[in-house]
């Protein structure tokens, strides 16, 4: 609408062409513009000034993604059409760009000094959370994945599941988002062998205690997943049996009980554990009869101890925060007859599957003790041995896929087994990826070119990285702990102690410890590098529950895998 000037008053004609003026005509000083431009050029430049000045191993390693990021390791066979080359080269490409914005994020001066200072300040002030960490009342703390599972959409709803199964993209194919399918060939395939499953869905913290994040939440509430209920009716019709933890734990809290999961941690109670194990092992006795056998002779010793939880490290403060002191605990510490602490047994006749939930008493490096887990209480109530298959992280299929290694390997880690429990967080649920996973034994071996792994061996080498796993960015995941694996090829032994003629291996890396990046962290395909070597079953004990990523080759995973450690002295 065009307004006639003339038609308006004096004082309102004056007034629009001053408006007019003033918003066509900015006048800035010469000293206001100088001051202007320097504080702009002062500001884009500041931070990777004082990173250079810092810290000049950052950029190296960005000039390094960027080199190695289009490399293509020299395969057998024909030339790659030129299609194949573009596509490769693309997906080369984009994972050096998200290598490079992961060193950013993690690495550079911003992130180490400023960021938690600045988290600390918005926390304490503000009460900002972050993408991964939702604040809860009282000093609680949520993992947001966890949250997003519970009131998201049903993990079964047409529409959720047609949303995941297209969600591929060029780096990560699209997840098989149904469980109820893996599931059901999991029972089939240990139902071939004799062996029964039982299905052990764990509730995330959001479930158990929405009361500690919505003030309105009655006091003893319990909330699932829309689809929650409806996945649990159809795999009882279907006859699988399922030990349904949130049940259990349901019963406990209408009654009164106290929390049942840490304030900062995504993990449950130690006494939750313990009750969760007692009850698991009377379902067995009714569900599974196992055959009578002579008491293992375990015995339980307290154990005071304090740790500060995952959701809480994944905030980013500083390391003396005063707003989320170390949580205290008391675990009950199982031991064995000669008073060692509990391992898991691989001839007993009960395996167990799990995940963090299964770990987080048991692997001492996430910071809650050892020998006290679920496989240990389950042991312990049970008076007999348990075997244990457990991975931090990918519930959904990280310890079918333990199971499945071992069997690939010759190791038949299902001989003399009656049962097998999976345990897996219930936000796999919704997230995780299903894939089918075979479980066929196989006593082929790898081919001859892998070196042979041997007791005993320590050596040093040489060799190329035909491949490498994922790393998560640190914080990004509620584990301060990752190992990854690496394909080494065109090895050279440097040591006088040389295990076979082979010119290739599987090597596990640690690439992020107390959520801090290591040296491998940076590795990327076509790089050499040198490292020193000993048999992956010497450190498996301490090191083999953390959060740890393959490579996409199911020949290399077929290996013996060594553990590895750089000799590189790198920035």
């Amino acid at each position: 609408m065009t307004v006639d000037l003339r038609s308006l008053p004096p004082w309102e004609r004056a007034r629009i062409k001053q408006a007019r003026f003033e918003a066509g005509c900015t006048s800035v000083s010469r000293y206001l513009a100088v001051m202007l431009v320097t504080a702009f050029f002062v500001a884009i430049t500041a931070a990777p000034i004082a990173q250079a000045l810092t810290d000049l191993g950052l950029y190296q390693r960005i000039v390094t993604a960027f080199s190695l990021g289009d490399t293509d390791v020299a395969e057998s066979g024909p030339p790659p059409s030129i299609l194949t080359r573009l596509f490769t080269s693309n997906r080369s490409l984009l994972a050096a760009i998200h290598t490079i914005d992961d060193l950013l994020a993690n690495r550079s001066l911003v992130a180490q000094v400023i960021r938690p200072p600045v988290q600390q300040l918005m926390t304490a002030w503000l009460g900002a959370g972050t993408e991964q960490v939702e604040l809860g009342l009282e000093g609680w703390l949520f993992y947001s994945p966890d949250l997003n599972h519970v009131i998201g959409p049903g993990f079964l709803a047409p529409e959720q599941l047609g949303r995941r199964a297209s969600s591929g993209d060029t780096l990560a194919a699209a997840p098989q988002p149904d469980p109820r399918v893996a599931l059901v060939d999991l029972r089939g395939q240990l139902a071939r062998r004799g062996i029964a499953l039982v299905i052990m869905p764990t509730p995330v913290k959001p479930t158990m205690h929405p009361e500690r994040f919505a003030s309105r939440s009655p006091p003893r509430s319990v909330v699932s997943n829309a689809s929650y209920a409806a996945f649990i009716d159809e795999l009882q019709q279907d006859g699988l049996l399922i030990f349904d933890v949130t049940a259990e734990l349901a019963k406990d809290k209408s009654h009164g009980a106290g929390p049942m999961f840490l304030a900062t941690d995504t993990h449950w109670r130690p006494e939750t554990v313990e009750r969760i194990a007692e009850r698991l092992a009377g379902f067995l006795k009714t569900a599974v009869p196992l055959p009578a056998r002579p008491a293992a002779g375990y015995s339980a010793t307290s154990v005071d101890l304090s740790n500060r939880g995952d959701t809480a490290q994944l905030l980013s403060f500083s390391e003396n925060q005063p707003l989320y002191p170390p949580e205290p605990v008391t675990i009950r510490r199982i031991t064995t007859g000669d008073g060692t602490a509990w391992r898991p047994d691989p001839r007993a006749d009960v395996l167990l599957l799990g995940d963090s939930f299964t770990n987080v008493y048991s692997v001492q490096t996430m910071g809650w003790g050892e020998a006290a887990g679920l496989a240990e209480q389950l042991g312990f109530v049970l008076q007999r041995p348990i075997d244990r298959l457990s991975r931090n992280a990918n519930g959904a299929f990280a310890s079918r896929e333990l199971l499945s290694a071992e069997l690939r390997r010759g190791r038949d880690r299902l001989a003399e087994k009656r049962v097998v429990i999976y345990q897996f967080a219930a936000r796999e649920l919704s997230y995780g990826n299903w894939k089918l996973i075979d479980l066929t034994l196989d006593r082929s071996g790898p081919r001859a070119t892998f070196m042979r792994v041997t007791a005993g061996a320590r050596i040093d080498v040489q060799g190329t990285i035909s491949a490498i796993g994922d790393v998560p960015p640190p914080g990004s995941v509620p584990y301060r702990d990752h190992v990854v694996a690496v394909h080494l090829t065109n090895i050279e032994v440097e040591s006088d102690a040389v295990p076979s003629s082979g010119t290739e291996a599987l090597v596990y890396l640690r690439s992020i410890e107390n959520n801090e990046l290591t040296v491998a962290a940076s590795y990327q395909p076509g790089e050499r590098v040198k490292l020193r070597l000993e048999p992956w079953a010497n450190v498996t004990g301490k090191l083999g529950g953390l959060n740890r990523s393959e490579v996409d080759d199911p020949a290399v995973q077929l290996a013996e895998p060594w553990w590895g450690v750089s000799r590189e002295d790198r920035p």
